[in-house]
């Protein structure tokens, strides 16, 4: 005897319409699930991928309200979504992560006072107005990173100062026209990311990888990790004592540096899928996008497995997506193209993954 019923299903609503939330549509897609993305620019990379379009300002409240009312969950694929746009979605909608970690994430100071506050290991830092207080911190501290506390990614909005001579660059007052942290520069070897996902009790981490960077942008990510057991097992304990400290629900990615002693330092956060973990989509059981999706659906979260036993991510700057048929020969290799119309130096247009 067949029988027929209404299957509901769940809308998932995406703040930001780059290469992320391009990411995570097709893994919706495969729970059944349609993605409505809201982003300012009609071109955004997500765009293509979904019918559904919200094309506004953030400060629109309005459009915000109309977005909202669409969905039955809402997440973020940049932290830098205004915290007046998530709090007014949240009115509505569930917002997830918490707006609260939003805001967090989005200052540098906060974020490293949280982590101080966890017991983390954190590069010696300093809320700085001024060019005399840059100057005394270095003074006291040697070598030292100039960063804003607001915005800034893939090494922008900063200024390194080696020298005594670096304190007279025009870069630190044009930094300083905002508010701005210094800290101390730390002799690392390895950078490394821990992925965590908490939906209701179930939590789940991706395999760690070492991350490679050139002027402060990812070049590739490879995993496992050449960094011994316990180094990983503390970085993977103190994402957990993170995730309880701050009541934390939805994916998480921290960035940590770690020393030739083996000491692990936070470095910085973020409430959302990373580029760290794109080497997921075909090196394990379970991806980031996946751990993303599941908690925003109330599913399970089973720990994910590496199912190759060597993955390597590579992104695709700026040109070097014109050299993407390379790449597409090698029948262990996946190439993602993000759709983004104009190449330039820096930009990530795609990336590759050998697997």
């Amino acid at each position: 005897m067949m029988t027929q019923g209404t299957l509901h299903r769940k809308t998932i609503g995406i703040f930001g319409g780059g290469q992320l939330a391009r990411l995570m549509i097709p893994v919706a897609a495969r729970y059944g699930v349609p993605c409505h993305v809201f982003d300012r620019d009609a071109s955004a990379p997500a765009f293509q991928l979904t019918p559904h379009h919200h094309v506004a300002s953030f400060e629109d409240a309005a459009a915000i309200d109309h977005f909202a009312r669409a969905c039955d969950v809402i997440t973020c694929e940049f932290e830098n979504i205004p915290i007046t746009a998530l709090q007014r979605a949240a009115q509505t909608t569930r917002v997830i992560p918490d707006p609260r970690h939003f805001a967090m994430a989005q200052d540098r100071l906060q974020e490293k006072t949280m982590a101080q506050n966890v017991g983390l290991s954190v590069p010696l830092f300093a809320d700085v107005t001024t060019q005399n207080d840059v100057t005394a911190f270095f003074h006291q501290n040697g070598p030292a990173i100039l960063k804003r506390r607001h915005g800034g990614y893939d090494g922008k909005g900063q200024k390194v100062v080696h020298t005594a001579k670096d304190l007279h660059d025009d870069a630190i007052l044009l930094l300083l026209q905002a508010p701005c942290l210094i800290e101390a520069l730390v002799p690392f070897t390895h950078e490394i990311s821990t992925i965590a996902a908490r939906g209701g009790s179930d939590t789940a981490l991706l395999p760690i990888g070492d991350n490679h960077h050139h002027q402060g942008i990812l070049q590739k990510t490879i995993v496992p990790s050449a960094l011994s057991v316990s180094v990983l097992d503390q970085a993977r304990r103190q994402t957990l004592d993170v995730m309880n400290h701050l009541h934390y629900q939805g994916i998480l990615t921290i960035e940590w540096f770690v020393t030739a002693q083996g000491d692990v330092l936070f470095n910085e956060c973020a409430p959302r899928v990373h580029n760290t973990g794109h080497w997921s989509l075909e090196g394990c059981s379970l991806n980031q996008f996946d751990m993303a999706i599941r908690v925003l659906l109330g599913m399970p979260l089973p720990e994910p497995v590496l199912v190759s036993p060597r993955v390597e991510m590579l992104n695709l700057l700026g040109d070097a997506i014109l050299k993407r048929d390379v790449y597409e020969r090698s029948p262990r290799t996946a190439v993602y193209d993000y759709g983004k119309p104009v190449f330039r130096t820096g930009r990530k247009m795609g990336h590759v993954t050998f697997f």
